[in-house]
């Protein structure tokens, strides 16, 4: 989708329909200027999907915080 994309600095995903995304790899590759990536949408829909099967919010943070993969960070509020 953004392959060979040198010039991009920076992508929000938030508005993305994203619910069956469980991979971007690759989708970035060759982006050598990209620095920030927004995933923060994907990743409370997986949080929301895991805390149907967890006992409590913290435990689908963590059973989907095993599931990512790089360099993230997140605020929970």
């Amino acid at each position: 989708m953004f392959w060979e994309c040198s010039k991009l600095q920076s992508v929000n995903l938030s508005s993305f329909r994203t619910p069956k995304l469980t991979s971007l790899n690759s989708t970035f590759e060759l982006c050598s200027s990209l620095r920030t990536l927004d995933l923060s949408e994907v990743i409370a829909f997986h949080i929301a999907r895991e805390r149907v099967h967890s006992q409590s919010v913290e435990e689908a943070v963590l059973r989907t915080a095993r599931k990512l993969k790089g360099a993230y960070g997140l605020v929970i509020m």
